[in-house]
């Protein structure tokens, strides 16, 4: 098959990942994998915007993103997917960060989900594969694992600052290779 450009008409989802396909690591079947992924993100703020991105352009297939904030001004240096008319106008950041993924990569499905998670409603949001909690709430940090079951010590974790936490929690054996 000849290489498109970009946009063109005919550009398949080989090109788009051509590179990552590359990789060993990753290949062809784990790009299937990809696409056929489903991931939960709770958090749209500085952290879960980058990996937001990061997953939108790998190609996974299907992101939820979970956020009861608003977008601010005060957000915008450190949180990539918002501008200042989302700012302004005050657009809930799961919307927000669902139009701009939406025009990083179409192919990607991304439902923004604009509530508070907590144990009486999780159960429901949770269709995924993997579970990223990027949220500055503590009373959301056990949320996945109580609901699964799953030891806290089963997870990965990183912050950006004193405020944020993130967690990994593997839902399925999903796993690339």
């Amino acid at each position: 098959m000849r290489p498109t450009r970009a946009g063109s008409k005919g550009a398949t989802d080989m090109n788009r990942y051509h590179r990552q396909m590359l990789l060993p690591q990753i290949g062809p079947v784990g790009q299937a994998k990809l696409a056929a992924a489903r991931v939960l993100l709770v958090g749209c703020g500085a952290l879960g915007s980058h990996i937001a991105e990061q997953l939108v352009r790998a190609g996974v297939g299907f992101l939820r993103l979970v956020d009861r904030d608003i977008v601010e001004l005060t957000n915008l240096q450190r949180q990539v997917l918002f501008d200042e008319k989302h700012a302004i106008a005050g657009w809930p950041k799961a919307a927000a960060a669902a139009e701009r993924l939406g025009e990083i990569n179409s192919q990607v499905r991304v439902e923004p989900r604009v509530i508070d998670l907590h144990a009486g409603n999780i159960e429901s949001e949770i269709l995924s594969d993997v579970i990223l909690r990027y949220s500055d709430g503590s009373a959301q940090s056990e949320l996945p694992h109580r609901s699964f079951g799953v030891p806290q010590d089963d997870s990965r974790s990183g912050s950006n600052s004193s405020f944020d936490h993130s967690s990994l929690i593997r839902h399925s054996d999903f796993v690339i290779r």
